[in-house]
């Protein structure tokens, strides 16, 4: 109602022309030849030269016009795009080679998260999916205000970043688009977090265990882009199985972030527990399997090329045994 309202105000404005003899039209303002001066009009105005100055009339209207004009285009996102680009906020994590940016909206509801670790993964959320269309992005993790990315370690942040604020800043600022495909996978992937959820089944230990990681370990952890993952707890060795997500994922520090922090808290509080190891997925531990192999290879063949070295050399005699 007040769009309309205004458009037609804004019209009436500009339709009040003089009909001087025209030179040119731009928009609804008239050009004008008039004894050798330059006069024209736009609205009610008018401006003349005479006795070497200019005279200008309906100054009121003037700032009446230009404030509809203003409002008008601000209504129409003309200005909304240089206000849109101010609210996409980046910070930097333990895990160089991932960033978290916030959108200043929310995310995922229930204090819920969500990780895209390949494009198969990321087809039940469009935005995920157009992220991890671009090169160099490794995985997508959803926090409640926040949304991390991390990168390979060859491609630069300055390269990415261009790309992915104009996605994030074109997805959020529609306000339109769905963050999943279906309302189904909405409402699984934001009922909360089930891993640290007592059950009537926990004992004592583990309902302890749960607690304290839901209240004190993971708003530490998302303070950094990540996540953690209760995998469970072995009664006999004492030992509990943990999953880092987001920006934790692959990070150096993790192994710190484990035994420093994680593991001396839960032992603090609770004698059970007598240590904290970090569960991987099937394809990190393929992954960290090849690397090995990989790696050992190539000792071995430095080892190999060095031995031959020291026996093609003079010296070689006197440092056998």
């Amino acid at each position: 109602m007040f769009k309309s309202t205004l458009k037609k105000s804004f019209k009436r404005s500009l339709s009040s022309t003089s009909s001087s003899s025209s030179l040119g039209v731009i928009g609804k303002r008239m050009i004008s030849s008039n004894g050798g001066g330059l006069g024209g009009g736009y609205g009610r105005v008018g401006l003349t030269r005479g006795g070497g100055g200019f005279m200008m009339g309906g100054f009121r209207n003037v700032q009446c016009e230009f404030f509809f004009l203003f409002v008008w285009l601000w209504w129409c996102g003309f200005f909304g795009v240089l206000a849109r680009s101010m609210f996409i906020q980046t910070e930097t994590t333990p895990n160089d080679d991932s960033l978290k940016f916030i959108p200043g909206v929310p995310v995922m509801q229930n204090n819920s998260t969500i990780e895209f670790t390949d494009t198969k993964s990321s087809l039940k959320s469009p935005l995920a999916l157009r992220l991890m269309g671009i090169e160099g992005v490794k995985t997508i993790f959803y926090g409640p205000d926040f949304i991390s990315i991390s990168k390979d370690s060859s491609i630069a942040w300055s390269i990415l970043k261009p790309e992915i604020y104009s996605i994030l800043m074109e997805f959020f600022s529609s306000g339109k688009q769905k963050l999943f495909k279906s309302e189904e996978d909405r409402e699984s992937f934001e009922e909360g977090n089930q891993d640290t959820k007592i059950l009537d089944s926990d004992s004592e230990t583990v309902a302890m265990i749960k607690e304290l990681l839901e209240t004190r370990v993971r708003p530490a952890i998302m303070e950094d882009g990540g996540d953690i993952e209760y995998r469970g707890f072995d009664e006999e060795t004492g030992l509990v199985q943990v999953k880092l997500k987001g920006s934790c994922r692959g990070c150096s520090s993790s192994t710190v972030t484990l035994k420093s922090g994680i593991e001396r808290m839960l032992m603090h509080y609770i004698p059970e527990v007598k240590g904290v190891e970090q569960i991987l997925d099937q394809e990190e531990q393929i992954a960290i399997d090849e690397f090995n192999k990989l790696e050992k290879k190539l000792g071995h063949g430095s080892e190999k090329k060095s031995e031959s070295n020291n026996a093609d050399s003079p010296m070689a005699q006197y440092m056998s045994v």
